[in-house]
């Protein structure tokens, strides 16, 4: 379980998240938007029987799938019953979702408003096999199939993972009820019989949740976990921002690909240096990319239209090359980024640009979107090939290395105005192994990065 804070806002929010990295079958990680929505829809009747007030939706990113619940922040202690209310809910699999046409429906309306621009670079940079490079098509396909003993059975595999839960509330007492509900909780035992768990290890005084996947945290300060390297400037196609469905918390990983986690220990004030990932959460990493450098992709955009793609390997989550390769993408974008400077300023070439990172738990990549019409499509793509070289070249002013820094640090504290952004970028960066104490380096770090730091991101991860 892991503890965060908003910063004055209105709602408590708690996530649970059962980790897509460990899940072993692809089917299960296909279907997870569906079997998610299922899991909200249920969360939100227990709550109801309970008579609690709150709103339950679904989660889904490239490394989990789950719920976040949210209610007014002076019914705070009302999340205490959210490991409850989803083993009530979900561990009923005969009744897991009566109205399922409703929901399955719903689900693919949802996911037919993402885009799927970036598809083609994933499976080119990840290779087909990989989870993160599951695409739209597979998705809608398998999704359009599914009947519910598929979606019972698929989510009872993701549910023998063990869980992560993270709650964003500023009462301590609050804090402490949940992590008494959680030892005390049935979700443990729906859990085991769903498949098997990991045996408990020896990594402090609250080992029986932590060998289930329950991390209890220490407090810490009110910083929000680091915001994802989102498109600063223009409107690239709706589905590049994240890659997460249905419901996408992170468009910027997440944050946009990517999230803040917790240390093994007592509930105690302070940040823990250390961090010890559970064994269950180790196991059936996925290979590394298949395809090292950048690789392009033109894909029509509508009539006179036309959207060149680059994608550049990238780091996962937990790589000391973050800051620097944030640092690189923000120099790309944005408002009079090199790359809008370069192609629409001086050369009237494109119409709409976006250019940023993803990082996952293992793995991550960059992605540039320029629109524009599809005869000057070999000239913005020479021209973006001629900003990334001088850009590794160290081909930048200090200037603006510095309004870089600023715009991320600004990100990464507006990130933390929503108590939901906050607890699903926890289970994140839980799932990535990472310590919550990471999150809040993430300012002073970013404005330790050097220009040659940037310059050598650029050259081993963007140089084509």
């Amino acid at each position: 379980m892991i503890d965060g804070r908003g910063d004055g806002g209105t709602l408590s929010a708690a996530t649970l998240a059962l980790p897509l990295t460990t899940a072993g079958d692809r089917a299960a990680v296909v279907a997870a938007p569906l079997i998610a929505a299922c899991w909200a829809r249920a969360v939100a009747r227990a709550a109801r029987r309970s008579g609690a007030a709150i709103r339950a939706e679904p989660v889904v990113t490239a490394d989990y799938a789950g719920v976040t619940v949210e209610c007014v922040r002076s019914d705070g202690p009302v999340l205490r019953a959210v490991p409850e209310w989803f083993a009530e809910g979900v561990g009923q699999e005969a009744d897991l979702e009566p109205d399922f046409e409703k929901a399955k429906a719903e689900c693919l309306a949802t996911l037919a408003a993402d885009d799927r621009w970036s598809d083609g670079v994933r499976r080119a940079l990840f290779g087909e096999n990989h989870p993160y490079a599951i695409g739209h098509d597979e998705r809608a396909a398998a999704l359009a199939a599914t009947d519910p003993d598929s979606v019972r059975r698929l989510s009872a595999t993701l549910r023998a993972a063990p869980p992560v839960l993270a709650v964003s509330h500023t009462d301590p007492a609050a804090r402490r009820d949940l992590v008494a509900a959680l030892e005390n909780t049935s979700l443990v035992a729906a859990l085991e019989n769903t498949g098997p768990v990991a045996a408990p290890e020896n990594t402090g005084p609250v080992a029986a949740p932590e060998s289930h996947g329950l991390v209890a945290a220490p407090e810490r300060p009110g910083s929000p976990p680091p915001p994802a390297t989102t498109p600063p400037h223009g409107t690239p196609p709706t589905g590049l921002a994240p890659e997460s469905h249905p419901a996408n918390p992170s468009t910027a990983p997440t944050d946009p690909a990517n999230p803040g986690t917790a240390p093994t220990g007592p509930v105690t004030a302070g940040v823990a240096e250390t961090h010890t990932t559970p064994a269950s959460r180790q196991t059936r990493e996925p290979a590394p990319p298949t395809t090292p450098r950048p690789v392009t992709v033109s894909v029509p955009a509508g009539p006179g239209s036309a959207y060149h793609l680059l994608g550049t390997p990238g780091v996962p989550l937990s790589s000391p090359d973050k800051p620097a390769v944030h640092l690189a993408w923000a120099l790309l974008g944005g408002r009079n980024g090199l790359l809008d400077q370069h192609l629409r300023v001086e050369r009237a070439l494109t119409y709409s640009l976006a250019a940023f990172s993803r990082e996952f738990a293992h793995g991550g990549y960059g992605l540039v979107a320029a629109g524009c019409a599809p005869e000057t499509l070999p000239e913005v793509a020479a021209g973006t090939r001629a900003v990334i070289s001088a850009l590794a070249h160290g081909e930048f002013s200090e200037d603006l290395l510095a309004s870089a820094k600023e715009r991320l640090v600004i990100q990464y504290h507006r990130a933390g105005r929503s108590s939901r952004g906050i607890t699903e970028r926890l289970c994140g960066y839980e799932v990535a192994g990472l310590s919550p104490a990471e999150s809040t380096r993430y300012p002073d770090r970013l404005l330790q990065v050097t220009a040659h730091q940037v310059q050598q991101a650029a050259e081993q991860y963007l140089l084509t």
